[in-house]
C-alpha cells in the first residue's frame, strides 16, 4: 500500500503533494490563493486546499491535522500576510489551530524542508509579515506583483527539489593541503614516459615529443597549486607552505631541464620551449574573470617562475648551450596583464618581487633578511644535484646580459633589467666562471653570441657604453644589502682572449 492509498484524501495523487495553509483575509486574497493552487496543479503539484477538499460536515480540525502530520503530504506552503501572522501568533481561528499543529513539527524537523513560507505582504517598514515560529526561516517573497512569475518559478523548483543554483561536483583537495604532503606529479610521469630511450643509438622520442609531453603535464600540475587562504593562519605562512609543497614540482623541472640541456634543439624546438614558458608565466597573473583580487595571491607562481629560469639557465650553461640560452634571453614574451591588456616584455617577465615573502613574512617574523626569496631558493637546492653557486652565477649572468641589451632611452628601462635576488650570496666575482673564462680565446668564440658581440673590442665598448648610460641603475643600492658586482669587475676586460 502506498502513502497515497493509505490516505483517503490523496487517492490517485502524484508524489508531489502540497497543502496550502492561509488565512481567509479577504475574498480577493482567497481568490489569489485559489489561482496559485490552480497553477501549481497545472505544473504537476497535487495541491491540497480547503476550498477543494474540506466538505460540509467534515471535521476541519481533523482535516488540518491530517494535512500537517500525514507523511504523504510532502510540503506545506504557508501563505504569510498580516492577518495570517496575527492569527498564528494569537492562536486565533483556523490559522491558530494549524499553528498549534505546525509549530512542534517545525521545531523538531531535522530536514527543515517541509514548511515553505511564502510572504505576500509587508508592513510599512518593509518587514515581512510572518508568524513567530517561521521568522528564522528563509522565505519566498511574492509580495511584489511584478515579480510574481520569477518567484513562482522559485516555489515550483523548491517543491520539486530542483533549485536553480546547485553546487558543482565535489573535487579533490588541492595538492598542497593533502595530509600526506606528497603529490603524484603528472609532469614526472609524463617526463618518464617521454624520456629518450636509445636503441642501437637511435633516439625514440624527439625533442618536440619531450617538450610537449612534459610541459602539458607540468602546466596541469601547476593549476593544482592555486592559492587559497587558510582561516586563522597568517597570509605569508599559507603562501610559504604552498611554495614548499611546490618543491616537488621544482625537482621534476630540474631533472627535465638537465635532460633538455643535453639535447640538440632546432629553432622550432626553441620556439616551442619559448611558447610553453610564456604559458607558465601567465600563472603569475589573475585568471580571466576575476575582478577583485589580492596581488599577493600569485606569489607562489612568481616564485617558481623565477626559480625555473635560474635552473634552466644553469643547465644550459653547464652543457655549453650558449646559443640556446641567447635565444631564450633575447626573446619577447607576451602576457595578459591584470588589466586584461596584452603586454610584452623580455626574460624579466619571470623575475617579480614577492610581497608575501620579502615584505610581509620578513616583517611579521622579524627576520631582517635581505631576501627571504633568496634564502628559500638556497634551501631548496638540497637534493637537486645542482650547486647553489651555479644558481647565483645564473642569476648574475641574466642580470649582466639584460643590463647590456636594454635600451636606456626607453621609459622604465630599469624594470627590464633582470634583478639578481641571489646577489647577497655572491661573495666573489669568480662566482661567474663563464665570464671569468673570457680570458680564453676559444671560450670567447663559443660565448660571444650570448653577449651579443663579435669581437673583444665590441664587448669592451658595449660594457663601457652600458656603464656610462645606465649607471643610475645602481644609484642608491645598499652595499650591505644587494651588493651586485658591477659588470666591469665581473669581466676580465684587460685580459679578454689573451690565452688560447
Amino acid at each position: 500500500m502506498t502513502e497515497a492509498e493509505g490516505s483517503p484524501l490523496l487517492k490517485g495523487s502524484t508524489e508531489r503533494t502540497a497543502f496550502i495553509s492561509y488565512s481567509w483575509t479577504s475574498e480577493e486574497h482567497r481568490q489569489w490563493v485559489l489561482e496559485l493552487a490552480n497553477r501549481l496543479r497545472s505544473h504537476g503539484i497535487d495541491v491540497l486546499l480547503d476550498q477543494w477538499h474540506l466538505r460540509p460536515g467534515q471535521d476541519k480540525y481533523a482535516f488540518m491535522e491530517r494535512m500537517v502530520t500525514d507523511s504523504a503530504v510532502k510540503k506545506v506552503i504557508v501563505i504569510c500576510d498580516r492577518r495570517y501572522q496575527e492569527k498564528a501568533d494569537d492562536r486565533d481561528g483556523g490559522v491558530g489551530d494549524e499553528t498549534l499543529l505546525i509549530t512542534p513539527d517545525v521545531y523538531r524537523s531535522v530536514s527543515q524542508e517541509k514548511f515553505i513560507p511564502v510572504v505576500v505582504e509587508r508592513d510599512e517598514n518593509g518587514q515581512a509579515y510572518m508568524p513567530a515560529y517561521l521568522r528564522s526561516r528563509v522565505y519566498i517573497d511574492m509580495s511584489v506583483p511584478t515579480q510574481f512569475d520569477e518567484k513562482y518559478q522559485v516555489l515550483l523548483r523548491t517543491l520539486y527539489g530542483k533549485p536553480e543554483a546547485t553546487p558543482p561536483p565535489l573535487g579533490t583537495p588541492p595538492a598542497y593541503i593533502k595530509e600526506e604532503g606528497t603529490i603524484t606529479s603528472k609532469a614526472a610521469t609524463a617526463a618518464a614516459a617521454a624520456a629518450p630511450m636509445r636503441t642501437g643509438g637511435v633516439t625514440a622520442q624527439t625533442p618536440t615529443d619531450l617538450i610537449t609531453t612534459f610541459f602539458e603535464a607540468f602546466i596541469s600540475d601547476l593549476d593544482e597549486f592555486r592559492f587559497e587562504q587558510v582561516p586563522d593562519e597568517p597570509y605569508d605562512e599559507t603562501m610559504t607552505k604552498l611554495i614548499e609543497q611546490m618543491g616537488q614540482l621544482k625537482n621534476v623541472f630540474v631533472e627535465f631541464a638537465g635532460r633538455l640541456a643535453q639535447i640538440e634543439l632546432t629553432d622550432a624546438d626553441l620556439d616551442q620551449l619559448h611558447d610553453y614558458l610564456e604559458r607558465i608565466a601567465q600563472f603569475q597573473f589573475p585568471p580571466t574573470g576575476i575582478a577583485q583580487y589580492d596581488v599577493r595571491g600569485w606569489d607562489n607562481y612568481r616564485f617558481i617562475c623565477y626559480e625555473m629560469v635560474l635552473y634552466l639557465t644553469a643547465a644550459l650553461v653547464a652543457h655549453g648551450k650558449y646559443s640556446n640560452l641567447a635565444r631564450l634571453v633575447d626573446s619577447t614574451y607576451f602576457y595578459d596583464s591584470a588589466t586584461k591588456h596584452q603586454c610584452h616584455t623580455g626574460i624579466d617577465l619571470f623575475n617579480n618581487h614577492l610581497i608575501s615573502l620579502d615584505e610581509v613574512r620578513n616583517t611579521r617574523l622579524g627576520l631582517r633578511r635581505v631576501s627571504v626569496t633568496a634564502d628559500m631558493i638556497k634551501e631548496r637546492t638540497a637534493g637537486t644535484g645542482v650547486r647553489f653557486d651555479d644558481l647565483v652565477s645564473a642569476d648574475l649572468l641574466l642580470h649582466y646580459l639584460t643590463f647590456l641589451q636594454v635600451d636606456a632611452t626607453e621609459t622604465s628601462w630599469q624594470s627590464h633589467v633582470w634583478f639578481p635576488r641571489l646577489s647577497p650570496y655572491a661573495t666573489y666575482y669568480e662566482s661567474i666562471p663563464l665570464l671569468q673564462r673570457l680570458v680564453s680565446s676559444r671560450h670567447f668564440e663559443r660565448v660571444k653570441m650570448l653577449l651579443g658581440v663579435d669581437t673583444t673590442n665590441e664587448l669592451r665598448r658595449a660594457i663601457e657604453q652600458a656603464m656610462a648610460q645606465k649607471a643610475s641603475y645602481y644609484n642608491g643600492m645598499s652595499v650591505i644589502e644587494f651588493s651586485i658586482p658591477r659588470l666591469p669587475s665581473a669581466v676580465p676586460l684587460d685580459r679578454l682572449a689573451s690565452v688560447p
